[in-house]
């Protein structure tokens, strides 16, 4: 059940941690780790792939482990609409991919496979297999008790004048933009994001300790917030993106932990 505003924390997922979460939950549910099975991670993913996608496997157990520990506090979690849309053109674009890798392309031809290449190795079973992608991340944290909201789309409009005011004090990636604007549209508490950059970023924009461009870029931000939403800026608290520590590899995954 959603909890009414200010009752309860929100978060929000940035891309690689939704991106991490789905390659966790696929995997659990083909080799029986929980909340699918009660393998352990290790066991479960044995050696069928290479040490980088275990790692991002494992960031991604973080990250559900992460959600299910704020169950107490009624979390609500979230992701932006273009978070969503940056995993499914990485999902078409590594299908081009593999189509290439299969065909055994020439070195020298990956330097030039862009746009025009993905598109013409594209067909329509590979569209049809990211048609529902979203919805079956959706599905799929409901088994481990976290129900995915949706942004309310009325409040997109509000997301790129934050964003403006955003990249008018200090400077993010056009995606990277917009995932912090539309977390500080809903009032985000937190952003989880294995993103090093991004963290450093968004947590000196909360807390500049004395550094004259961050602390500019708070009260633009600050200012801005608090006109969009219509409190005082004293109330406008910015989110802060928590280190996702290795002892969160060590709590259990439950089944249906947050109700």
């Amino acid at each position: 059940m959603e909890l009414q505003k200010g009752l309860s924390p929100v978060i929000f997922l940035d891309t690689n941690a939704l991106h991490f979460t789905r390659l966790y939950l696929e995997a659990a549910e083909k080799h029986g780790m929980p909340p699918f099975g009660n393998k352990g991670i290790d066991v479960g993913l044995g050696d069928r792939m290479g040490k980088r996608t275990k790692e991002n496997i494992k960031k991604g157990y973080k990250t559900i482990a992460y959600l299910q520990s704020k169950s107490i506090d009624g979390a609500r979690v979230f992701f932006a609409p273009i978070a969503a849309l940056e995993v499914v053109c990485g999902q078409l674009r590594s299908k081009a991919i593999l189509s290439a890798a299969e065909e055994g392309i020439p070195s020298r031809w990956w330097n030039r496979f862009g746009e025009k290449e993905i598109l013409a190795r594209l067909e329509k079973d590979h569209y049809e297999s990211v048609e529902e992608l979203i919805d079956n991340v959706r599905q799929r944290f409901e088994k481990t008790g976290i129900t995915i909201l949706n942004m309310d789309n009325n409040r997109i409009a509000e997301v790129w004048g934050i964003a403006r005011t955003v990249l008018s004090g200090i400077y993010f990636d056009v995606c990277d933009c917009l995932i912090f604007s539309s977390a500080l549209v809903d009032e985000a508490d937190e952003i989880i994001s294995f993103d090093a950059a991004f963290r450093f970023i968004v947590n000196k924009v909360k807390n500049p300790e004395g550094d004259q461009v961050y602390e500019r870029a708070n009260q633009l931000i600050i200012k801005a917030l608090a006109a969009c939403i219509g409190i005082t800026k004293e109330e406008i608290h910015l989110p802060v993106v928590p280190k996702m520590e290795a002892s969160l590899l060590r709590k259990q995954i439950t089944q249906g932990a947050i109700s």
